[in-house]
């Protein structure tokens, strides 16, 4: 699909109301992987855990591991997109990948989706599968906020941390109120502020915003791993940017790519000349941290 196909596609369905594009996703939702990722690789099932979760060419994971979390607003997905995206950045590292179809808002709120995650993390290191300073967390959106509060978690823990985080659009701030993300909403193609807060008010009703596990915005930064960051033209923009400078400012390791010719999570388009451009960066950047050029260890 190409960029402007996909936006002309989102910007029908942001036309909608917030319902109706809660529904377009229901339909779109592609829990378990289908015939392209049959494929592109082999397909299993991770055991031993609470939600589904899938391994993609799971026979590489002595090379490396990427575990996506997904994103859709806590509500939705995964969708084809995400599976697009595995296949892609797995493929071209030549990694094993776990998908994770954490349990949604509607199931199970606040602090479900980033404990679902948590849990199966622990349970392919426990089984020898994610080896130190050969793992990465991939996410997008509200994936990508996971990808961030989970690290900080194993971080604090001192244990097994991803040893990179690829972050499409991530999700880092949850308080959808703020005067500043106004003026940025017209130049979205795909998202409205009425349907994040809903995303918001249904993963966590009530919830204190500046919760670090909920808005990594507010949670510290030292001992994080390195980076890297996509940006599109979009609401959520002005997030983006404020947590690279606070990346910055605690000196760790970041690439920031800010393309405005994209759209939200654009590089989950795989097969558009904007998102190849970003997954080779990602691609690159992810080889090196994984030390992936090196022999792994025996």
């Amino acid at each position: 699909m190409k960029m402007t196909t996909a936006k002309r596609l989102f910007r029908t369905v942001k036309r909608f109301p917030v319902n109706t594009q809660i529904g377009v996703l229901d339909m779109m939702r592609a829990s378990k992987p289908g015939r392209a990722a049959h494929k592109a690789g082999t397909i299993e099932t991770v055991e031993g855990v609470s939600v589904p979760a899938w391994w993609f060419n799971r026979q590489d994971a002595g090379r490396g591991t990427l575990v996506f979390t997904h994103g859709g607003g806590y509500i939705a997905g995964p969708l084809q997109a995400h599976w697009d995206w595995v296949i892609a950045l797995c493929n071209a590292l030549g990694v094993a990948g776990v998908l994770v179809d954490y349990r949604r808002s509607r199931e199970a709120p606040f602090p479900a989706a980033l404990d679902d995650c948590a849990a199966v993390v622990a349970r392919i290191d426990a089984d020898g599968e994610l080896g130190h300073g050969r793992w990465a967390i991939a996410g997008d959106s509200a994936g990508g906020g996971i990808a961030i509060t989970l690290t900080r978690r194993l971080v604090d823990a001192d244990a097994n941390a991803p040893a990179c985080l690829i972050l499409a659009s991530p999700f880092v701030d949850a308080d959808m109120h703020r005067a500043e993300l106004d003026s940025f909403e017209a130049m979205d193609d795909s998202l409205t502020l009425a349907f994040l807060r809903r995303c918001v008010d249904t993963y966590a009703p009530g919830a204190d915003l500046t919760n670090a596990e909920l808005s990594p915005i507010h949670g510290m930064m030292d001992g994080m791993p390195p980076q890297i960051i996509s940006a599109g033209s979009e609401v959520l923009l002005p997030d983006l940017r404020r947590y690279r400078d606070k990346l910055d400012a605690a000196g760790i390791d970041n690439e920031y790519i800010e393309d405005l010719d994209g759209i939200h999570a654009y590089p989950l388009i795989t097969r558009s000349e904007t998102a190849q451009a970003t997954i080779a960066r990602q691609v690159s950047f992810t080889r090196r941290h994984l030390g992936l050029d090196r022999a792994p260890p025996t």
